[in-house]
C-alpha cells in the first residue's frame, strides 16, 4: 500500500511538473505556438545555421557564429522537427525546461520532506526564470543549460548534505552535463569549476585516492561528449574554424575587460555584473541572496561550501569578461531551489510558516495559477501576444520575396532579424548578420562587396542604405513597434 502511494505521488509530482514547464512556456517564451514567430536576433542566427546544416551548411565555414558548436546540433534538430516554424525549437525547449524543473525538484527533496511545499517551490522556480528580465525572448543558450547545471549541482548537494562520498559514476555524469555546458557558451562551465573547487577540498586531503577516482571520472565523461562533437566537426572540415570562432575570436575579440590592470578590471566587471543582476531579476536575486546569506551563517549547514563556491565561481565567469547582456543573469536561476529550501529550512527552525506553509495539492495548484497569470501581466513578451504573422516585418517582406523565383537574401548590416527563418531561404554568403563586435570588420566588408557587385536580389536592413548603393531600390519599409524598428526591404534593379 505505501509503495503504490509513493508511485502515485511520484507520477502527480511528474505530471505536475510537465504541466508547469508547458504552461509556463507557453505564456513566456516567443518560440511558444501562441506567438507569430521568435524575433529574438540570437535565436534566429541559431535557427539559421542549424537549419542551413540540414541542407548542407558547414557551421563557422558557410555560416558564422561564435557560440558553441552543440547550439548548433541541437538547432538543427529542431529545424528538423519544423523548418518554416518554432514548433520544433519550442519542443525541445519543453523538453529542457521540464528536466530542469525535475532537477530543481530533486534539490528540494534535500530541504523539504513536504511534497506540497516542495511543488510550490518548483512552481515557483519556474515562475521566476521565466517572468525575469535575463529571460529575454526564450530559448536562450543560458535557458538550454540550466537543466545541466541544476542537476550537477544537485549531485553534488546530495552528497554534501547526506555526508555520502560522491560516486564515480557521478562524477562522470557531472563531466557529461560539464561538457553539455561547454560546447554551448563555455563561460557556464564556471559553475562546474566551483563545484570541482569543493570536491578538491572534501577529498583531495582526506581520501586523495578516491579523489583521482573522481576526476577520472569527471575527465571520462567530459571527453565522452568532447569527442563526439569534435569528430563531427572535423567529419564536417569545420573543426579548425570552430577553434578560432569559439574560443579565439571570443576570447579576444568580446571581452570588455582592459589589458591594463586586468585583475582590477575584472572586479570592477564582476561587481556591475552583480550589481545588475541582482536590481534586474528581483523574482531571482532576492531569494538567491537571501539563501546564500542563511546557509553561510548556519554553522550546521553542510551545503554552505557548495553553493557559496560554486554561485561566486559562476558569477566570476558570467561577468568577468566585462559583458553584461540581459540574459546572462539567468544562469542564477540554478540556485533558486536550494537558497529557497534554506529559506524555509530557516523559518522551520524559527518556528514560522515553514513547511506547513502549504498542505493541499490544491492549494498548489491555485498559487500555480496565480504565478502563471503573474506571468503574463509581468514578462516583456507578452506584448507580442497581440500580434499576428501578418503584422511582422518579416512575414510581409516574406510574401514579397517568395515570389521571386530562386531569390537570395542578404541580412544587412544588422543582427538576424529573422527574415532567413521567415522566408524559408538559406544564406548566401558567410556572414549572414553582423555579430556584435566578433568578426565585425569582417563581416562589414563581406557585405558591403556584395551590395556593391549586386550578389543577392533582396537586401534587409534597419536602416535606410548608402546612396552609393545604387543597384538596389526600396520596395517596401515598415515600423515594427514591438521592438522599435524599421525595416527596409530593398531589390536589385
Amino acid at each position: 500500500m505505501m509503495v503504490s502511494k509513493l508511485k502515485e505521488n511520484k507520477l502527480l509530482i511528474y505530471i505536475f511538473i510537465v504541466t508547469t514547464s508547458a504552461l509556463f512556456l507557453l505564456i513566456s517564451s516567443t518560440s511558444s505556438p501562441l506567438y507569430p514567430m521568435n524575433p529574438w536576433v540570437d535565436v534566429n542566427a541559431y535557427f539559421t545555421v542549424g537549419r542551413g546544416m540540414l541542407h548542407g551548411k558547414v557551421p563557422y565555414v558557410d555560416l558564422f557564429d561564435v557560440k558553441g558548436p552543440l547550439v548548433f546540433y541541437l538547432y538543427s534538430v529542431m529545424a528538423l522537427i519544423s523548418d518554416n516554424t518554432f514548433f520544433g525549437v519550442f519542443a525541445i525547449e519543453f523538453i529542457l525546461f521540464s528536466l530542469f524543473l525535475c532537477s530543481a525538484y530533486k534539490i528540494t527533496t534535500l530541504y523539504i520532506s513536504n511534497i506540497e511545499v516542495r511543488m510550490f517551490v518548483t512552481a515557483y522556480v519556474a515562475f521566476a526564470t521565466v517572468s525575469s528580465y535575463a529571460f529575454e525572448k526564450g530559448t536562450s543558450v543560458e535557458e538550454i543549460c540550466l537543466w545541466a547545471m541544476t542537476y550537477a549541482l544537485y549531485l553534488v548537494l546530495r552528497s554534501a548534505k547526506t555526508e555520502k562520498s560522491l560516486t564515480t559514476v557521478e562524477a562522470m555524469i557531472i563531466g557529461l552535463l560539464g561538457a553539455w555546458c561547454f560546447w554551448i557558451k563555455y563561460t557556464m562551465f564556471g559553475l562546474f569549476i566551483g563545484l570541482a573547487f569543493y570536491v578538491i577540498i572534501k577529498y583531495f586531503f582526506s581520501d586523495k585516492e578516491h579523489f583521482i577516482k573522481l576526476l577520472l571520472s569527471f575527465l571520462f565523461g567530459f571527453f565522452v561528449l568532447s569527442a563526439a562533437i569534435i569528430i563531427a566537426l572535423a567529419c564536417q572540415g569545420a573543426l579548425s574554424e570552430a577553434v578560432n570562432s569559439y574560443f579565439f575570436a571570443n576570447v579576444s575579440q568580446y571581452s570588455e575587460t582592459s589589458n591594463n590592470s586586468k585583475v582590477l578590471s575584472v572586479i570592477i566587471s564582476v561587481v556591475k555584473g552583480t550589481i545588475s543582476f541582482t536590481a534586474r531579476n528581483l523574482q531571482i536575486s532576492i531569494v538567491v541572496w537571501m539563501g546564500l546569506v542563511l546557509a553561510i551563517f548556519d554553522k550546521k549547514t553542510s551545503a554552505k561550501l557548495v553553493l557559496s563556491i560554486a554561485f561566486a565561481s559562476l558569477l566570476f565567469f558570467d561577468y568577468g569578461g566585462g559583458v553584461r547582456n540581459r540574459y546572462y543573469a539567468l544562469v542564477f536561476a540554478v540556485f533558486l531551489p536550494a537558497c529557497l529550501g534554506e529559506i524555509i529550512r530557516w523559518m522551520n527552525k524559527k518556528g514560522l510558516l515553514g513547511e506547513d506553509l502549504i498542505n493541499s495539492k490544491i492549494i498548489v495548484v491555485i498559487f500555480t495559477a496565480i504565478l502563471i497569470t503573474l506571468t503574463y501581466f509581468i514578462s516583456d513578451n507578452t506584448r507580442l501576444l497581440r500580434y499576428s504573422k501578418a503584422d511582422m516585418p518579416q512575414f510581409q517582406f516574406a510574401e514579397i520575396i517568395n515570389q521571386t523565383p530562386n531569390a537570395t537574401i542578404l541580412n544587412y548590416g544588422y543582427l538576424d532579424t529573422g527574415l532567413y527563418f521567415a522566408t524559408g531561404i538559406d544564406p548566401s554568403n558567410k556572414y549572414f548578420y553582423i555579430p556584435n563586435k566578433v568578426m565585425e570588420d569582417a563581416a562589414h566588408n563581406e557585405q558591403n562587396q556584395i551590395l556593391l557587385n549586386g550578389k543577392v536580389d533582396y537586401i534587409v536592413s534597419v536602416n535606410p542604405l548608402d546612396e552609393k548603393y545604387t543597384n538596389y531600390e526600396l520596395v517596401e519599409q515598415d515600423y515594427f513597434d514591438f521592438d522599435g524598428l524599421t525595416y527596409y526591404l530593398y531589390f536589385k534593379r
